[in-house]
C-alpha cells in the first residue's frame, strides 16, 4: 500500500526527530552543506528542512509511480502527514515552538494555515461520499486521529468524544462493521448466560463443585473469544505501528 509505506517512512522521522529535540541534539551536520554552528540553536530549521525534504521526495515517488492520480491521492494524505507533524512541533516544549508555528509544513507545501478545521473537514467529505477507491486515505485518516492529531478539538470539553466519534466512523467505512467488540445485547458467547437465572425462587443449592468448574471454564472461555475479536478488529492497523516503532532507533519511541 503506498500510502500506508510513506506514512510509515514519515511519521518513523517524527518520532526520530521528537526524540532528538527532547534531548536537545536537534542542530544536525550534513544538511544540504550548511553549517549548523553558524544557525542560532534556536532555529527549528534542521528539523523543519528534513521532513519537507522528505514529503517533497514523497510526492515525486507518487508522480512517478501513481500519475496524475497517485499524486492527487497522495497529496491529500500527505496533508494529513504535515498536519499531525505540525500540531506535534507546536505542542512541543521546545525552543523552536514559536518559529514552527510561523513557518507550517502546512503553510509550506499548500498554502493554508487552517488544518486544524480542514482537515476534519476532508474526513467528513470522505465519509459522506464514501467512494471505496479513498479507503487507503481513510486509513491514514484514522492513523492520524489514532495518533493524537485533536485539531480545533484539543482542549474542548468534547474534544475526546468528537474525535472518538471520527475514528469509529472512519473504522466503519474501512472494515464495513463496527469495532466494538460486544453491541447493545449481542454477546460473545450467548453459552454463558445460558445457565444464569433471571427470576430466582427458594431453593436447595445443589452440590456447587461440577458448576464451579464449569463456570470457570465458561469464563476463560469467554474471555479468550473477547481476546480473540479485539486482536482481530486492530490486525489491521497494529502491524502498521509495530513496522513504525520497528523502524527506529533503539531509545527513541512515542
Amino acid at each position: 500500500m503506498f500510502l500506508i509505506d510513506k506514512f510509515q517512512q514519515f511519521y518513523a522521522e517524527v518520532l526520530q526527530l521528537r526524540g532528538r529535540v527532547a534531548e536537545g541534539s536537534w542542530v544536525f551536520q550534513g544538511e544540504g552543506g550548511a553549517n549548523p554552528a553558524a544557525e542560532p540553536r534556536e532555529s527549528p530549521s534542521g528539523v523543519w528542512r528534513k521532513l519537507v525534504g522528505l514529503l517533497e521526495r514523497q510526492s515525486l515517488d507518487a508522480a512517478r509511480d501513481g500519475g496524475d492520480f497517485g499524486l492527487e491521492i497522495y497529496r491529500r494524505a500527505q496533508y494529513a502527514q504535515a498536519a499531525l507533524a505540525d500540531e506535534i512541533f507546536i505542542n512541543l516544549d521546545w525552543p523552536g515552538r514559536e518559529a514552527w508555528r510561523e513557518h507550517l509544513l502546512e503553510a509550506k507545501l499548500f498554502g493554508t494555515h487552517g488544518a486544524g478545521e480542514q482537515l476534519f473537514e476532508r474526513i467528513d467529505a470522505l465519509l459522506r461520499d464514501r467512494d471505496t477507491l479513498y479507503g487507503e486515505l481513510a486509513r491514514i485518516y484514522l492513523t492520524v486521529l489514532a495518533l493524537g492529531f485533536q485539531g480545533k478539538y484539543r482542549g474542548r470539553p468534547d474534544g475526546d468524544e468528537v474525535i472518538e466519534s471520527y475514528r469509529r466512523r472512519l473504522f466503519r467505512f474501512i472494515y464495513t462493521r463496527d469495532p466494538q467488540v460486544v453491541q447493545g445485547a449481542e454477546r460473545v458467547m450467548p453459552q454463558a448466560y445460558a445457565a444464569t437465572l433471571n427470576e430466582g425462587h427458594i431453593t436447595e443449592l445443589p452440590y456447587l463443585k461440577p458448576w464451579i468448574w464449569t463456570l470457570s471454564l465458561i469464563i476463560v472461555l469467554w474471555l479468550a473469544g473477547s481476546h480473540l475479536l479485539w486482536r482481530n478488529a486492530i490486525a489491521d492497523i497494529e502491524p502498521l505501528m509495530n513496522d513504525i516503532i520497528g523502524t527506529l532507533p533503539a531509545g527513541v519511541g512515542p
